[in-house]
């Protein structure tokens, strides 16, 4: 498993337009072979930043990535990403990436298009880039400071006979990998919180009195690892990865996880109560140019609609100032067990 978000973009090249993921890509809430989707969304925003940083340009900020997940990733190979340079000036460059796996019979097969497109973003003077600034309000809650972590707040809940340890077992389980490499915490009151990202699917929540799509969840996480400017690779292969785009990689990663399953948890259920849940396609975007994946970040998630095997979801993130900086939607598959296409309950397939 990667130790680190850092790891988990590192990248080598194959050949000039070409990456090849040093770390395999890791299952998330399955207990299938595939993998989540966010570690092939940060692997495509670290292979895009490969090709647009340049000592001419300087900094360049990530404002959008919209596209599609169209299969999911195996466990078991590397990743790799086809980057097409779409447009090149003195303020923008847009990139398309194909990220995709070796087949074992040698065929390639892609599980991830995307577009993101960058600015030229040299300095930090707000004013300079800026007309007006403002923000819509973080949500109130309570602050992350005074919250233990997640982990250690379900501990204590087993120790207090307040929840079953096999619950425990399974959030461990299904969401190792997040807690690997994010610190996360949530306010007690969230429903995630309450019912375990919905593994406990007959607690009340406090949001059980209102309709599906007034629910919110809230959440707060950082990532854990040491976030300085440059990373050297230890690996003589790897590739350098800037401070930037470790920061958007990191939270595009953070962005993609939950959203998903967001109408599920919200309703009593969890994934083995459908044939299929998982995301079809993301519009992510970012409001500032200056990312720290390294301070809190507070995370709203709520469902707007669900009908005909379909869920859209929304996700927002306002940093430790209150000012929203980055949001992602997706649409979402969500077909229940005896559906169109009959498949073994629980499995996580499109």
């Amino acid at each position: 498993m990667a130790a680190t978000i850092h790891d988990m973009i590192r990248l080598k090249r194959t050949n000039k337009n070409t990456f090849e993921s040093l770390a395999l890509p890791e299952r998330m809430g399955t207990e299938a072979r595939l993998a989540f989707g966010g570690c092939a969304l940060s692997m495509t925003v670290s292979a895009a930043f490969q090709t647009v940083e340049t000592l001419s340009r300087g900094r360049m900020a990530l404002y959008s990535a919209l596209g599609h997940f169209l299969g999911p990733a195996l466990i078991d190979r590397a990743v790799f990403l086809k980057v097409t340079a779409l447009r090149d000036t003195r303020t923008f460059a847009t990139r398309q990436v194909i990220a995709f796996q070796k087949q074992d019979d040698g065929r390639e097969r892609a599980c991830l298009s995307a577009q993101l497109d960058f600015i030229v973003s040299p300095t930090d003077d707000q004013s300079i880039h800026s007309f007006l600034q403002y923000s819509v309000s973080s949500p109130q809650t309570v602050s992350p400071e005074v919250l233990r972590s997640y982990s250690e707040a379900l501990r204590d809940r087993v120790m207090d006979g307040a929840l079953h340890p096999n619950v425990e077992k399974a959030y461990t389980a299904n969401f190792r990998l997040f807690e690997t490499l994010f610190e996360y915490k949530m306010p007690p009151d969230a429903p995630l919180s309450e019912n375990v990202m919905g593994i406990d699917k007959t607690r009340k929540t406090s949001q059980d009195h209102l309709p599906l799509t007034s629910k919110r969840h809230l959440d707060y996480f950082r990532i854990r690892q040491n976030t300085s400017s440059t990373f050297s690779p230890l690996d003589p292969d790897a590739l350098p990865i800037s401070s930037a785009c470790l920061h958007f990689a990191a939270l595009a990663f953070a962005l993609d996880a939950a959203i998903a399953f967001i109408p599920l948890s919200l309703s009593h259920n969890f994934l083995p109560d459908v044939a299929a849940c998982s995301s079809l396609d993301f519009a992510l975007r970012f409001h500032i140019d200056v990312m720290d994946a390294g301070r809190w970040h507070l995370r709203e998630i709520r469902t707007l609609v669900g009908d005909y095997g379909r869920t859209y979801n929304e996700s927002r993130l306002w940093n430790e100032k209150g000012r929203l900086v980055a949001t992602m939607s997706q649409q979402d598959i969500l077909r229940p067990h005896g559906g169109p296409d009959k498949r073994t309950r629980g499995e996580a397939k499109l």
